[in-house]
């Protein structure tokens, strides 16, 4: 199965999606074929986005809101209204699941679930959550149950209850790395 995951962070300088690169490297190691699609870089990022998802089709994608605003006192940039104008760019090329992640997605969820063409959104880590909803996908099970996770039920978000798991089950956690 093929899932895509994509940066949505446009801010200058330029960040490492490093969360996004950590969650790519388990849904990897669980055995699918992940492709990152970083817009940081794009000149054009329409044009990137449709050319990305013109090139094969993606049963799971993963978008990453890293950031809410610029963090400026005197500026107060929001980046919520092209975020979630991304996010629709990517539901109009796509028919697979998109579930919202990141930073700035966790600090108020509900908040851009709401503004966003999403069908859930990944509360904390998805280093554990998106390798196992790429399972329960591909086994075409049901995955709304799954921890950490926000999904629509009756209409609304909520919340499913966390799940907090050791790093030590991470796949790039080498040995030695975290051991005492």
């Amino acid at each position: 199965m093929n899932v895509a995951l994509v940066n949505t962070n446009r801010m200058r300088p330029p960040i490492a999606p490093i969360g996004l690169e950590y969650v790519a490297e388990a849904v990897s190691a669980a055995g699918y074929d992940v492709s990152i699609l970083d817009l940081c870089w794009a000149e054009d990022p329409s044009g990137a986005i449709a050319r990305f998802f013109g090139r094969e089709a993606f049963r799971l994608i993963g978008i990453t809101l890293r950031n809410t605003d610029d963090c400026g006192f005197t500026s107060g940039q929001s980046f919520l209204r092209e975020f979630a104008d991304t996010v629709g760019e990517i539901r109009a090329q796509t028919d697979g699941l998109i579930v919202l992640g990141g930073v700035g997605f966790s600090v108020m969820p509900e908040q851009v679930l709401g503004l966003c063409e999403a069908d859930a959104g990944v509360w904390g880590e998805g280093e554990f959550v998106l390798p196992e909803l790429a399972g329960r996908l591909e086994a075409e099970k049901d995955w709304r149950d799954l921890p950490n996770l926000w999904v629509r039920r009756d209409g609304a978000w909520s919340r499913n209850p966390p799940a907090l798991k050791s790093l030590r089950g991470l796949p790039s956690m080498g040995r030695g790395w975290i051991d005492n």
